[in-house]
């Protein structure tokens, strides 16, 4: 009983119903060509969120296939230093909508792809009333769309097929081919 009464004056923040559009932006370039994106933030909650922008660097992980998230320019093919917000900092009206525009610049000497995720995050917000016994947590909303670009010309497809193995069939198995296909 105890416990429940705890969870029931317990007071939380407003909540914040957020959203990103779009999800992934996905853009061929040339090198020294600014490129413009335009991000929208929604807000479905009763109160204005600030938020600020970031960038990290993506990568894949080869052994799970997993996203890699890291400092800037620290990963294979970053594009994050790349990237520019204007504005930096905003703030997302109640049920309303802000937009950022994501200005990116590639270097002069940039071939093939390059990536980076670009974040949005809310201040963090007391989930409890501070004047309440025990101590607030505090919790933020991080919103992050991913930025797939590919320098225009500069393409190098190449696979290679090793570890060739070749079975031939017999009365109790079938035809079996192996190999590793590395791209």
């Amino acid at each position: 009983a105890f416990a429940l009464t705890m969870v029931l004056t317990a007071r939380t923040a407003p909540a914040q119903s957020l959203g990103l559009t779009p999800a992934e932006i996905r853009a061929a370039f040339r090198p020294q060509q600014v490129l413009q994106f335009e991000l929208h933030v929604s807000n479905e909650s009763d109160a204005p969120v600030a938020m600020r922008g970031s960038v990290t660097d993506l990568w894949f992980d080869p052994a799970t296939n997993e996203k890699v998230f890291a400092a800037p320019g620290t990963l294979p093919r970053s594009a994050a230093n790349w990237v520019t917000f204007v504005p930096a900092t905003f703030t997302v009206p109640a049920h309303g909508t802000a937009t950022v525009k994501a200005l990116i610049t590639p270097p002069p000497d940039t071939t093939g792809g390059a990536y980076a995720v670009l974040f949005f995050e809310s201040k963090p917000e007391a989930t409890r009333d501070p004047s309440s016994p025990g101590r607030a947590v505090y919790a933020n909303v991080r919103l992050g769309a991913l930025l797939l670009l590919n320098a225009s010309g500069t393409e190098d497809y190449r696979i290679a097929v090793t570890d060739t193995a070749l079975t031939p069939p017999d009365a109790h198995r079938n035809l079996e081919l192996s190999f590793q296909l590395l791209n």
